[in-house]
């Protein structure tokens, strides 16, 4: 069997006898046999008593096949031990080369369950070249050399050469921003904060459900009180959604994506966004540290081996403020269609019963999980500690992404 098999049969037998209902039963049933025997003749008793007891001992033969499931199980995780040893290997990565943005737009497009000739529009980032240093730079042409410390809060706004500073009431603005599709608002942002854990989504709205979680996990942490992070940021399909943030950081590997991302927005805004061009891999340079309140990524760790991802998560680590998250999606192998994925080399292999115990044991606190059928995942890793700012309050108007009719005429 495929590896991708052995998972969706692993998947189907755990959940496949539930005798914890019967258990319920069962116990109900011989409780009420036992309380008939009350006060009645004895041989009646007795042979009431015989019945309840072996209506009892159903149980037993129900717990003797949950232990043979749980042997069988451990069978079916071995093989798929021995399968799967190879996406661990050394030379295991899936981060082809290629050679330019377009093919990357291309080749690395998320499809809904269901419509696979639908492409739809992702972030996404350039595989590695598994040959390289696997180091990041920062674009000296498009970041300030301001180092950001505590004052974090009160310099981004005074002294950063780089950001235009906006007036909350500047009309122009506001109407620059209306007829793009951005509001200027001093409210925060909020969002449903219910955490929906281990759940796995099916159906042919299982993307969308998928895109509205991710996206009321990003409103509930973007905010004009903490810098935010995009890696990845590609041609900036999600980049819109992380406005509220100030400042807001996009790196990616291609100037064109920078470039694009960053060119959707009114000019008035676009020096508000700080962009790093990433010429290696596995470090970024001169980001601050212990500032940021969010780091986001879309359909960018589905390409990155656990070890490429748990390099990126020590970083990240060293980014955020004490209460700060990092959300990305990636190539949860738990579900099989993922396991598929990674079995073709399309993307890695990337479990959640082994990414989240890696991502605990460097600090983290998982807060968040999210799957949908076929291969939607998120998760959500918050550094321990209380987010906290000394911002009374933003010099310039906070913005945020709301969808607008174009046809609807702006006052």
């Amino acid at each position: 069997m495929k590896l991708y098999e052995l998972i969706k049969l692993r998947n189907q037998l755990a959940s496949a006898l539930d005798t914890s209902i019967l258990n319920l039963e069962l116990e109900k049933n011989y409780t009420q046999l036992l309380n008939l025997t009350i006060d009645i003749d004895t041989d009646l008793s007795n042979s009431i008593t015989q019945i309840a007891r072996e209506h009892k001992s159903i149980a037993i033969l129900c717990q003797r096949d949950n232990d043979k499931i749980k042997d069988l199980l451990l069978v079916i995780q071995d093989r798929i031990n021995e399968l799967a040893v190879n996406f661990f290997a050394e030379n295991y990565q899936f981060e082809l080369t290629y050679l330019d943005a377009d093919s990357i737009r291309k080749s690395r497009v998320l499809r809904p369950g269901g419509e696979p000739e639908k492409l739809i529009y992702v972030d996404s980032w350039r595989p590695r070249d598994i040959e390289s240093n696997v180091e990041l730079e920062a674009n000296e042409s498009t970041i300030s050399d301001t180092v950001v410390d505590e004052n974090v809060d009160t310099e981004f706004n005074k002294t950063t050469e780089d950001i235009v500073l906006i007036s909350a009431d500047n009309v122009e603005l506001d109407q620059s921003l209306a007829s793009e599709g951005f509001l200027s608002d001093q409210s925060t942002i909020t969002s449903n904060e219910n955490q929906i854990a281990g759940e796995v989504i099916t159906g042919s709205e299982s993307y969308d459900q998928f895109e509205t979680a991710l996206k009321q996990r990003i409103n509930l942490h973007s905010s004009w009180q903490y810098p935010a992070l995009e890696i990845g940021c590609r041609d900036g399909a999600w980049t819109k959604y992380l406005v509220a943030s100030d400042p807001l950081y996009i790196a990616d590997v291609f100037d064109e994506f920078l470039s694009n991302a960053v060119e959707q927005f009114p000019p008035l805004y676009r020096g508000r966004v700080k962009k790093y061009l990433i010429q290696d891999f596995y470090k970024i340079t001169n980001l601050p540290k212990n500032q940021f309140g969010i780091i986001f990524s879309y359909n960018f760790f589905n390409y990155l081996s656990l070890d490429s991802i748990k390099q990126l998560l020590i970083q990240a680590n060293e980014w955020l403020r004490p209460g700060g998250s990092i959300i990305f999606t990636y190539n949860n192998a738990d579900l099989p269609a993922a396991a598929s994925y990674a079995e073709n080399y399309f993307m890695t292999y990337v479990p959640e019963s082994i990414l989240v115990p890696m991502a605990e044991s460097l600090g983290f606190e998982t807060v968040f999980l999210y799957n949908c059928e076929p291969a939607f995942s998120i998760i959500e890793l918050k550094k321990p500690g209380t987010l906290k700012t000394i911002k009374a309050g933003q010099t310039v108007g906070e913005i945020k992404y709301i969808p607008i009719d174009p046809n609807k005429e702006i006052k």
